[in-house]
């Protein structure tokens, strides 16, 4: 068969301030951004959140430069959690061509 590439956790309840928004019309917090989305670092064009600019590459852009990245890979092990993630291990899925895979993909119901 075919590996899993899940997130069963809700990312949303514990996000971490910084990251949370947008927010629905009481207040309340409906999504997790990422440390890019969030822009915490003030450049999204030269970021190590991002991975963009002079941090462009593996080398240049570890996953412990990159803010809050063991919030998600712990919660979301199986999941590609930064630009780089295929070093993880973890984070890539394949499939024998003689499994005949069959994906169902879901956005949150």
């Amino acid at each position: 068969g075919c590996g899993v590439a899940d997130c069963s956790v809700d990312l949303g309840p514990n996000c971490p301030a910084p990251l949370q928004g947008p927010y629905d019309s009481t207040g309340f917090p409906v999504g997790c951004k990422s440390a890019c989305e969030a822009n915490l670092d003030g450049d999204p064009s030269n970021s190590p959140n991002c991975c963009t600019g002079q941090y462009n590459t593996a080398a240049t852009c570890p996953s412990s430069g990159v803010e809050y990245y063991t919030y998600f890979k712990s919660n979301c092990p199986n999941s590609y959690c930064y630009a780089f993630d295929e070093s993880s291990g973890d984070a890539l899925w394949t499939c024998n061509s003689g499994s005949n895979a069959v994906y169902t993909v879901t956005f949150c119901p």
